[in-house]
């Protein structure tokens, strides 16, 4: 389905119809169709949502900026184009800062608020050394966009241990993202702490974080600013895309989690941790 939302055509599906609306925000340069066994999962209890954000697979791309409080607009207008009700945003990686964009400007629709692997040095500024890597990526993007994708995928965000076909999914995706789109949303990501830290500071709610063990999650830095709390919980075994290799670890993990939102009316303690 397709609607219009800010001047630009954004494709979605929805499926089942529960009181509770479970929205689905994929990670940069994937489509709606990575969260295919989350929405089979949860769409005979609760209302599912999913969109291919502007500048991904059939959304349009008549946009001169590409930014992630532009995309939580998106988010925060389907939801009242849509009409919405009880949503629980669900936010993949680049997902999980649209997310809390979105839920800044729907304070009164939004229930709860999970990222999946995201928010692992939340709100910290990377050091020196770090943002030098990341400047050359940037310039790398203007000289060779496919093969600098390439790389940079296959460094940080798979495993030795990933399937070679999930492999081959992903860098074909990185490798053919929307160029314009892609290099300025690598830009923002690198320099979004500061925004990041804002809003985990703004935000009236508790966030839920489920998170893979390949790489560390600064708690540290959860526990300075998520005014409100968080709720950490670990997977095993994949790479930054629990939805492709462990999608039914992911939706029970999932499940719990919003079993928890959905049930509790009362703010939880401060640290809640745990490992699924």
């Amino acid at each position: 389905m397709k609607i219009q939302i800010n001047n630009t055509v954004v494709d979605y599906l929805k499926a089942g119809d529960g009181d509770i609306t479970l929205l689905f925000v994929h990670g940069s340069f994937l489509t709606k169709h990575y969260w295919r066994e989350q929405v089979e999962y949860f769409k005979s209890s609760y209302t599912v949502v999913a969109l291919d954000l502007p500048g991904h697979g059939h959304s349009g791309r008549d946009r001169k900026h590409w930014t992630m409080q532009l995309y939580g607009k998106d988010i925060a207008d389907l939801i009242d184009a849509l009409h919405l009700k009880n949503v629980i945003l669900i936010g993949h990686s680049m997902g999980a800062d649209v997310v809390l964009e979105a839920a800044l400007l729907q304070p009164d629709v939004v229930k709860g608020i999970v990222a999946v692997e995201a928010l692992k040095n939340a709100g910290t500024e990377m050091p020196v050394d770090v943002l030098q890597q990341m400047h050359t990526i940037v310039e790398n993007l203007k000289i060779n966009f496919a093969d600098t994708m390439e790389a940079y995928v296959r460094q940080d965000l798979l495993t030795a241990d990933t399937d070679p076909k999930i492999i081959h999914t992903i860098v074909h995706a990185y490798r053919h993202a929307y160029r314009p789109m892609a290099t300025e949303v690598i830009a923002e990501a690198f320099h979004y702490t500061l925004r990041e830290r804002e809003l985990l500071q703004s935000l009236n709610q508790k966030i839920y974080i489920i998170n893979v063990d390949y790489t560390p999650t600064d708690e540290e830095a959860l526990k300075r600013y998520c005014s409100n709390g968080y709720e950490l919980h670990f997977i095993h075994g994949t790479s930054h895309f629990p939805m492709m290799e462990e999608s039914q670890v992911l939706n029970e993990a999932l499940e719990k989690v919003i079993d928890k939102i959905t049930e509790d009316s009362v703010p939880l303690p401060y640290r809640q941790y745990s490992h699924i």
